[in-house]
């Protein structure tokens, strides 16, 4: 199985190939792409508590510089 995402903020990508080949039952590779899922759920969370901090960030200093 072939796994990628990119980072639209920055536009790095990153790939990872999972084959069973290398000794992974189908359990591990099950729990593997679910570890994947969850992991990317966290991102976006984390991206978007980051973009709200930045838009506070911005109006605060929007604000303080009409002042």
């Amino acid at each position: 199985m072939h796994v990628s995402a990119k980072d639209k903020s920055t536009n790095k990508q990153n790939s990872v190939t999972i084959k069973s080949s290398g000794g992974l039952t189908d359990s591990d590779i099950e729990r593997m792409i679910n570890e994947a899922e969850a992991q990317r759920e966290a991102d976006s969370k984390k991206k978007e508590k980051i973009e709200l901090k930045n838009e506070a960030d911005s109006i605060i200093y929007q604000t303080d510089k009409q002042l």
